[in-house]
């Protein structure tokens, strides 16, 4: 019983202390350097450069296919909106939403389907060159079977009714947050941030073998941290023609930024 009362007292401090967790983090954790340093570690190291060179064909192709398709679609509609609610700003409230819609479509396609392999290997690699084979190796060798198609399926089928509510909360949370006025949008670009910044430190979790209920603390506690990442990541990301290019710089970016977080220990629960 005691346990249980520590865990509810520990998450309501967490929630009750969240916005100065989150301020520090921005002010204080140095993230937003590090899409920066991918950048000048890649071409500090030039044997990263064939490895880029091979990548450049799929992730040009997403990024311009996905760009074009986005704005086509959705850049008007997101103005109109952006506009009714911020006026004049809303011209880079909707430009800005637009922009990060393409690059989360863009950055699910490319981690889940094109080349999530070569980018888990140029993530292992950098955190090799800082010195966490200790980290590398063994989360290698620690290899899971994942279910069948045929498991996941009837698992997912299974679990459906229960599920269903997260699921169309998720879908329509950021619908919702786009339709508040001024609060709403920028609740949503807090949001797409956060996530962008996390999305960067996946391999280290998998590596690691972190649990859910461990990552989603690790996420609360660096909020701040990942929403100045996933920023400036989504700034040079939207790039034109360039966006390509520091995706895969904001891949060694992201393993530098959890060599950081190996080497002043904050990896503990």
């Amino acid at each position: 019983m005691s346990s249980l009362t520590d865990a509810i007292n520990a998450r309501v401090l967490m929630e009750l202390t969240r916005p100065i967790t989150i301020a520090r983090g921005i002010l204080q954790s140095g993230a937003a350097q590090y899409p920066i340093q991918g950048v000048i570690y890649f071409f500090e190291n030039p044997s990263l450069w064939p490895i880029y060179l091979r990548l450049i064909p799929p992730i040009l192709i997403v990024h311009i296919s996905v760009f074009v398709s986005v704005f086509s679609m959705l850049f008007l509609l997101n103005i109109s909106v952006a506009m009714c609610c911020c006026g004049p700003f809303g011209l880079f409230v909707g430009t800005g939403v637009t922009a990060q819609e393409a690059n989360f479509i863009t950055s699910y396609i490319l981690d889940n389907y094109l080349i999530p392999r070569p980018m888990d290997s140029l993530f292992d690699d950098i955190l090799c060159r800082e010195g966490l084979e200790k980290v590398v190796i063994p989360g290698k060798l620690k290899r899971v079977v994942g279910p069948t198609f045929g498991d996941k399926l009837w698992e997912n089928s299974l679990w459906a009714p229960l599920t269903f509510p997260g699921t169309l909360y998720s879908t329509l949370r950021p619908v919702v947050l786009s339709s508040i006025p001024i609060i709403g949008p920028m609740a949503l670009s807090f949001n797409s941030a956060v996530a962008k910044g996390n999305s960067f430190e996946k391999r280290y979790y998998r590596l690691t073998r972190l649990r859910d209920r461990q990552v989603r603390y690790l996420i609360k506690e660096r909020e701040g941290d990942y929403w100045s990442f996933g920023f400036v990541a989504t700034l040079l990301e939207s790039v034109p023609l360039l966006g390509s290019f520091f995706y895969f710089t904001n891949q060694i970016g992201g393993a530098l930024l959890a060599a950081k977080y190996y080497k002043e220990g904050r990896t503990e629960f």
